[in-house]
């Protein structure tokens, strides 16, 4: 399977972010990462504003987003100030697998800001080798189309 052959997950991630919206969190839509190489499959959702939590403290976070890549699924992403780097960013790994319903993804999110819900620590996107091409996951991703 070649590049040409690959889905564009942009329509899956913006069918996330539109279901956040509806629940009242705002966000700037799918955003791709850019990383090396021309695979290039790591999107996020940045959120308008750093929400603040009764379990979860995200007072000192700098931004938060909900991260997408098409080895892990979802991360919901704490960004802090770095004292080495610019910043670091702490993960949390949804465990929903690569592509769950929209709405299945919003409403983790908005359990896990609420304080309802505990994620344990996730890690950072990882990149698709071409060997591992997935005839299903592509079809998967097809199913949403690009908006607007």
């Amino acid at each position: 399977m070649g590049t040409e052959d690959r889905a564009d997950p942009r329509g899956y991630v913006q069918a996330v972010a539109a279901k956040l919206a509806e629940l009242g969190f705002g966000n700037g839509g799918a955003v791709p990462v850019d990383r090396p190489g021309e695979r290039r499959r790591v999107l996020v959702i940045r959120f308008d504003s750093v929400f603040d939590a009764e379990n979860i403290n995200f007072a000192d976070a700098e931004a938060l987003h909900l991260g997408w890549d098409e080895e892990r699924g979802w991360t919901l992403q704490e960004v802090h100030p770095g004292k080495f780097r610019p910043y670091k960013i702490d993960y949390y790994n949804l465990r929903l697998g690569l592509i769950p319903e929209p709405a299945e993804v919003a409403e983790v999110v908005k359990q896990m800001l609420a304080g309802d819900l505990w994620l344990g620590a996730g890690e950072g996107p990882r990149l698709r080798r071409s060997a591992d091409d997935d005839v299903d996951l592509e079809a998967t991703l097809a199913v949403y189309p690009l908006g607007d």
